[in-house]
């Protein structure tokens, strides 16, 4: 969910606050693939071919800190009504930092989804594997329309804008990063 919402986000922000031009937008969605490919790849290594979620909590809470950052600095900037070229946005302090934030996030997210995806198909039965993995597919599309929904109420309904649901959003994952260390800490004792 938080990926979708903020793959969504992002990119209008990008163009209402800096101007990017499509360019700027296909290597923000870029960077977002290179993001969840190595954060799966880093969750998946560190492993070591063993189901472990011990980096769940700290995963949600770099993404609540990615996302709160990416809502600060598009925050701070002015609304623009002028096109920035991709060279110009790479070349900038603001497209650097709204690069890596966008990295972090997405890096994280991608060593949050591994071992949690990896637990619910080793840990579901043999003859009702299917019917998990399915129903986990299905509570994930849930969040997503949910959470697009909610985004987009927020931005028409409520007239918030796109960095401060990125703000809210980053808020929330703060807090499920602490209710799932605390969960995982009181399971532990």
């Amino acid at each position: 969910m938080v990926g979708a919402v903020a793959l969504s986000l992002i990119p209008v922000a990008i163009k209402q606050r800096i101007g990017g031009d499509i360019g700027v937008e296909t290597a923000v969605s870029a960077l977002f693939a290179i993001g969840i490919a190595v954060g799966s790849i880093s969750a998946a290594v560190a492993s070591h071919e063993r189901i472990d979620l011990r980096a769940m909590p700290f995963s949600a809470v770099l993404m609540g800190l990615s996302l709160l950052d990416l809502g600060r600095i598009m925050l701070e900037l002015p609304p623009t009504t002028s096109e920035t070229p991709l060279a110009t946005f790479l070349a900038s302090a603001n497209g650097l930092h709204i690069g890596l934030d966008v990295l972090l996030l997405s890096g994280a997210g991608g060593v949050f989804v591994v071992p949690v995806f990896a637990a619910v198909q080793a840990w579901a039965e043999p003859v009702r594997r299917a019917r998990v993995i399915g129903g986990a597919n299905v509570m994930t599309a849930l969040f997503m329309v949910g959470g697009s929904l909610a985004s987009a109420g927020l931005l028409s309904l409520a007239g918030l804008s796109e960095p401060m649901v990125m703000i809210g959003l980053g808020l929330l994952n703060l807090g499920f990063g602490a209710w799932v260390y605390r969960f995982s800490r009181q399971r532990d004792a």
